[in-house]
C-alpha cells in the first residue's frame, strides 16, 4: 500500500521550491530595474564581473579616488583586467578575473611577472602605464 501522505508531502515541499525560486527572480529582477532607474546619472562606467564564481571576488574601485590611474580592458574571450597605479607610492597592480581577482599582479615598469598576457592585454598594459606615469 502507498504512502500518500509521504507523496503529498514531497509535492507541497517541491512546489514550495519552485515558488520559492520564481519569488527569488522576480526580486532580483525587480532590484536590477530599480538600482540602473534610480543610480546616479552622471556615473561615467560601470561594468560586472563576467568570471564565474571560482575566480574569487572581483575588486571594487571608486575612480574618483585621487592620486589613482585605472584601467579597464576586456579581451576577446571575456576575460576581464583592470589595472590600478597609484601616483603617490608609484607601484601599479594589475587584476586578471581569469587568473583570479584575489591575487592582484605587482606592474613594473610595464612589465608584469606570474602571468601570460595576450599581444592586446601586454598592448593595453603598456598604454596604460604610459598614461599612468608618463613614461
Amino acid at each position: 500500500m502507498a504512502d500518500h501522505s509521504t507523496d503529498f508531502k514531497k509535492q507541497c515541499y517541491s512546489l514550495a521550491l519552485m515558488a520559492y525560486w520564481d519569488y527569488t527572480k522576480r526580486q532580483l529582477l525587480a532590484h536590477r530595474v530599480e538600482r540602473l532607474m534610480t543610480d546616479d546619472k552622471s556615473l561615467l562606467f560601470r561594468v560586472s564581473n563576467k568570471h564565474v564564481p571560482d575566480s574569487g571576488t572581483p575588486p571594487q574601485f571608486d575612480g574618483d579616488t585621487q592620486n589613482r590611474y585605472y584601467g579597464y580592458f576586456q579581451n576577446t574571450f571575456g576575460e576581464q583586467l583592470i589595472f590600478e597605479y597609484d601616483h603617490v607610492s608609484k607601484q601599479a597592480r594589475l587584476w586578471h578575473g581569469d587568473a583570479g581577482w584575489d591575487k592582484p599582479y605587482p606592474v613594473v615598469n610595464e612589465n608584469v611577472s606570474g602571468l601570460i598576457l595576450s599581444e592586446g592585454e601586454q598592448l593595453w598594459l603598456r598604454a596604460c602605464w604610459l598614461e599612468a606615469t608618463g613614461q
